[in-house]
């Protein structure tokens, strides 16, 4: 047996009936459906159309992922620091060997820790030789723990200055 379904442009649900002409008033939010185009389903087959449907609607209402990409941005115009979505130790011997060559920056300098479920970086410094700034303030290898990065902060690692970027694509 054929049922016919119309989908309601208000709600986004379907009714069914065994009559085409039958199809005037969504069952689930009482708007008009008289002008939708009515599908034809065999009956025994309705349960996975509306299953499929379901879920094509899902998908399609679904909020488009923004991926950030977290950046150490030389503040004198010389190159920049990606910092890999897993984040990692920045140093002479890591992240960013080609920029920091200079030997007052530690092989592991800090340590920059991602949470994707709260869009945050942290900086943690792990060097207990040479010096780290946080917008001026000297980080203090142990005694401070992780501080968050946020955007446009100065993170100084010796004498090198870069600015905390985030972009964002979609």
């Amino acid at each position: 047996m054929i049922k016919f379904c119309k989908l309601c442009n208000y709600c986004k649900k379907y009714t069914c009936s065994d009559q085409i002409f039958d199809l005037f008033e969504c069952e689930h939010c009482g708007h008009d459906i008289s002008a939708c185009e009515p599908i034809p389903v065999d009956e025994s087959e309705l349960p996975a159309f509306l299953n499929q449907q379901m879920r094509i609607r899902e998908e399609r209402e679904k909020p488009e992922e923004q991926i950030s990409v977290y950046i150490l941005k030389d503040c004198n115009g010389e190159g920049e620091i990606r910092i890999p979505d897993e984040g990692g130790c920045i140093g002479r011997n890591e992240i960013g060997k080609e920029l920091l060559t200079d030997r007052h920056i530690s092989k592991q300098q800090v340590k920059i820790s991602i949470n994707t479920k709260r869009n945050k970086v942290f900086v943690e410094d792990v060097s207990t030789y040479n010096t780290t700034l946080l917008n001026g303030k000297l980080m203090i290898p142990g005694r401070e723990g992780r501080n968050e990065l946020k955007e446009d902060d100065i993170l100084q690692l010796y004498n090198r200055k870069f600015q905390f970027v985030i972009r964002t694509h979609e």
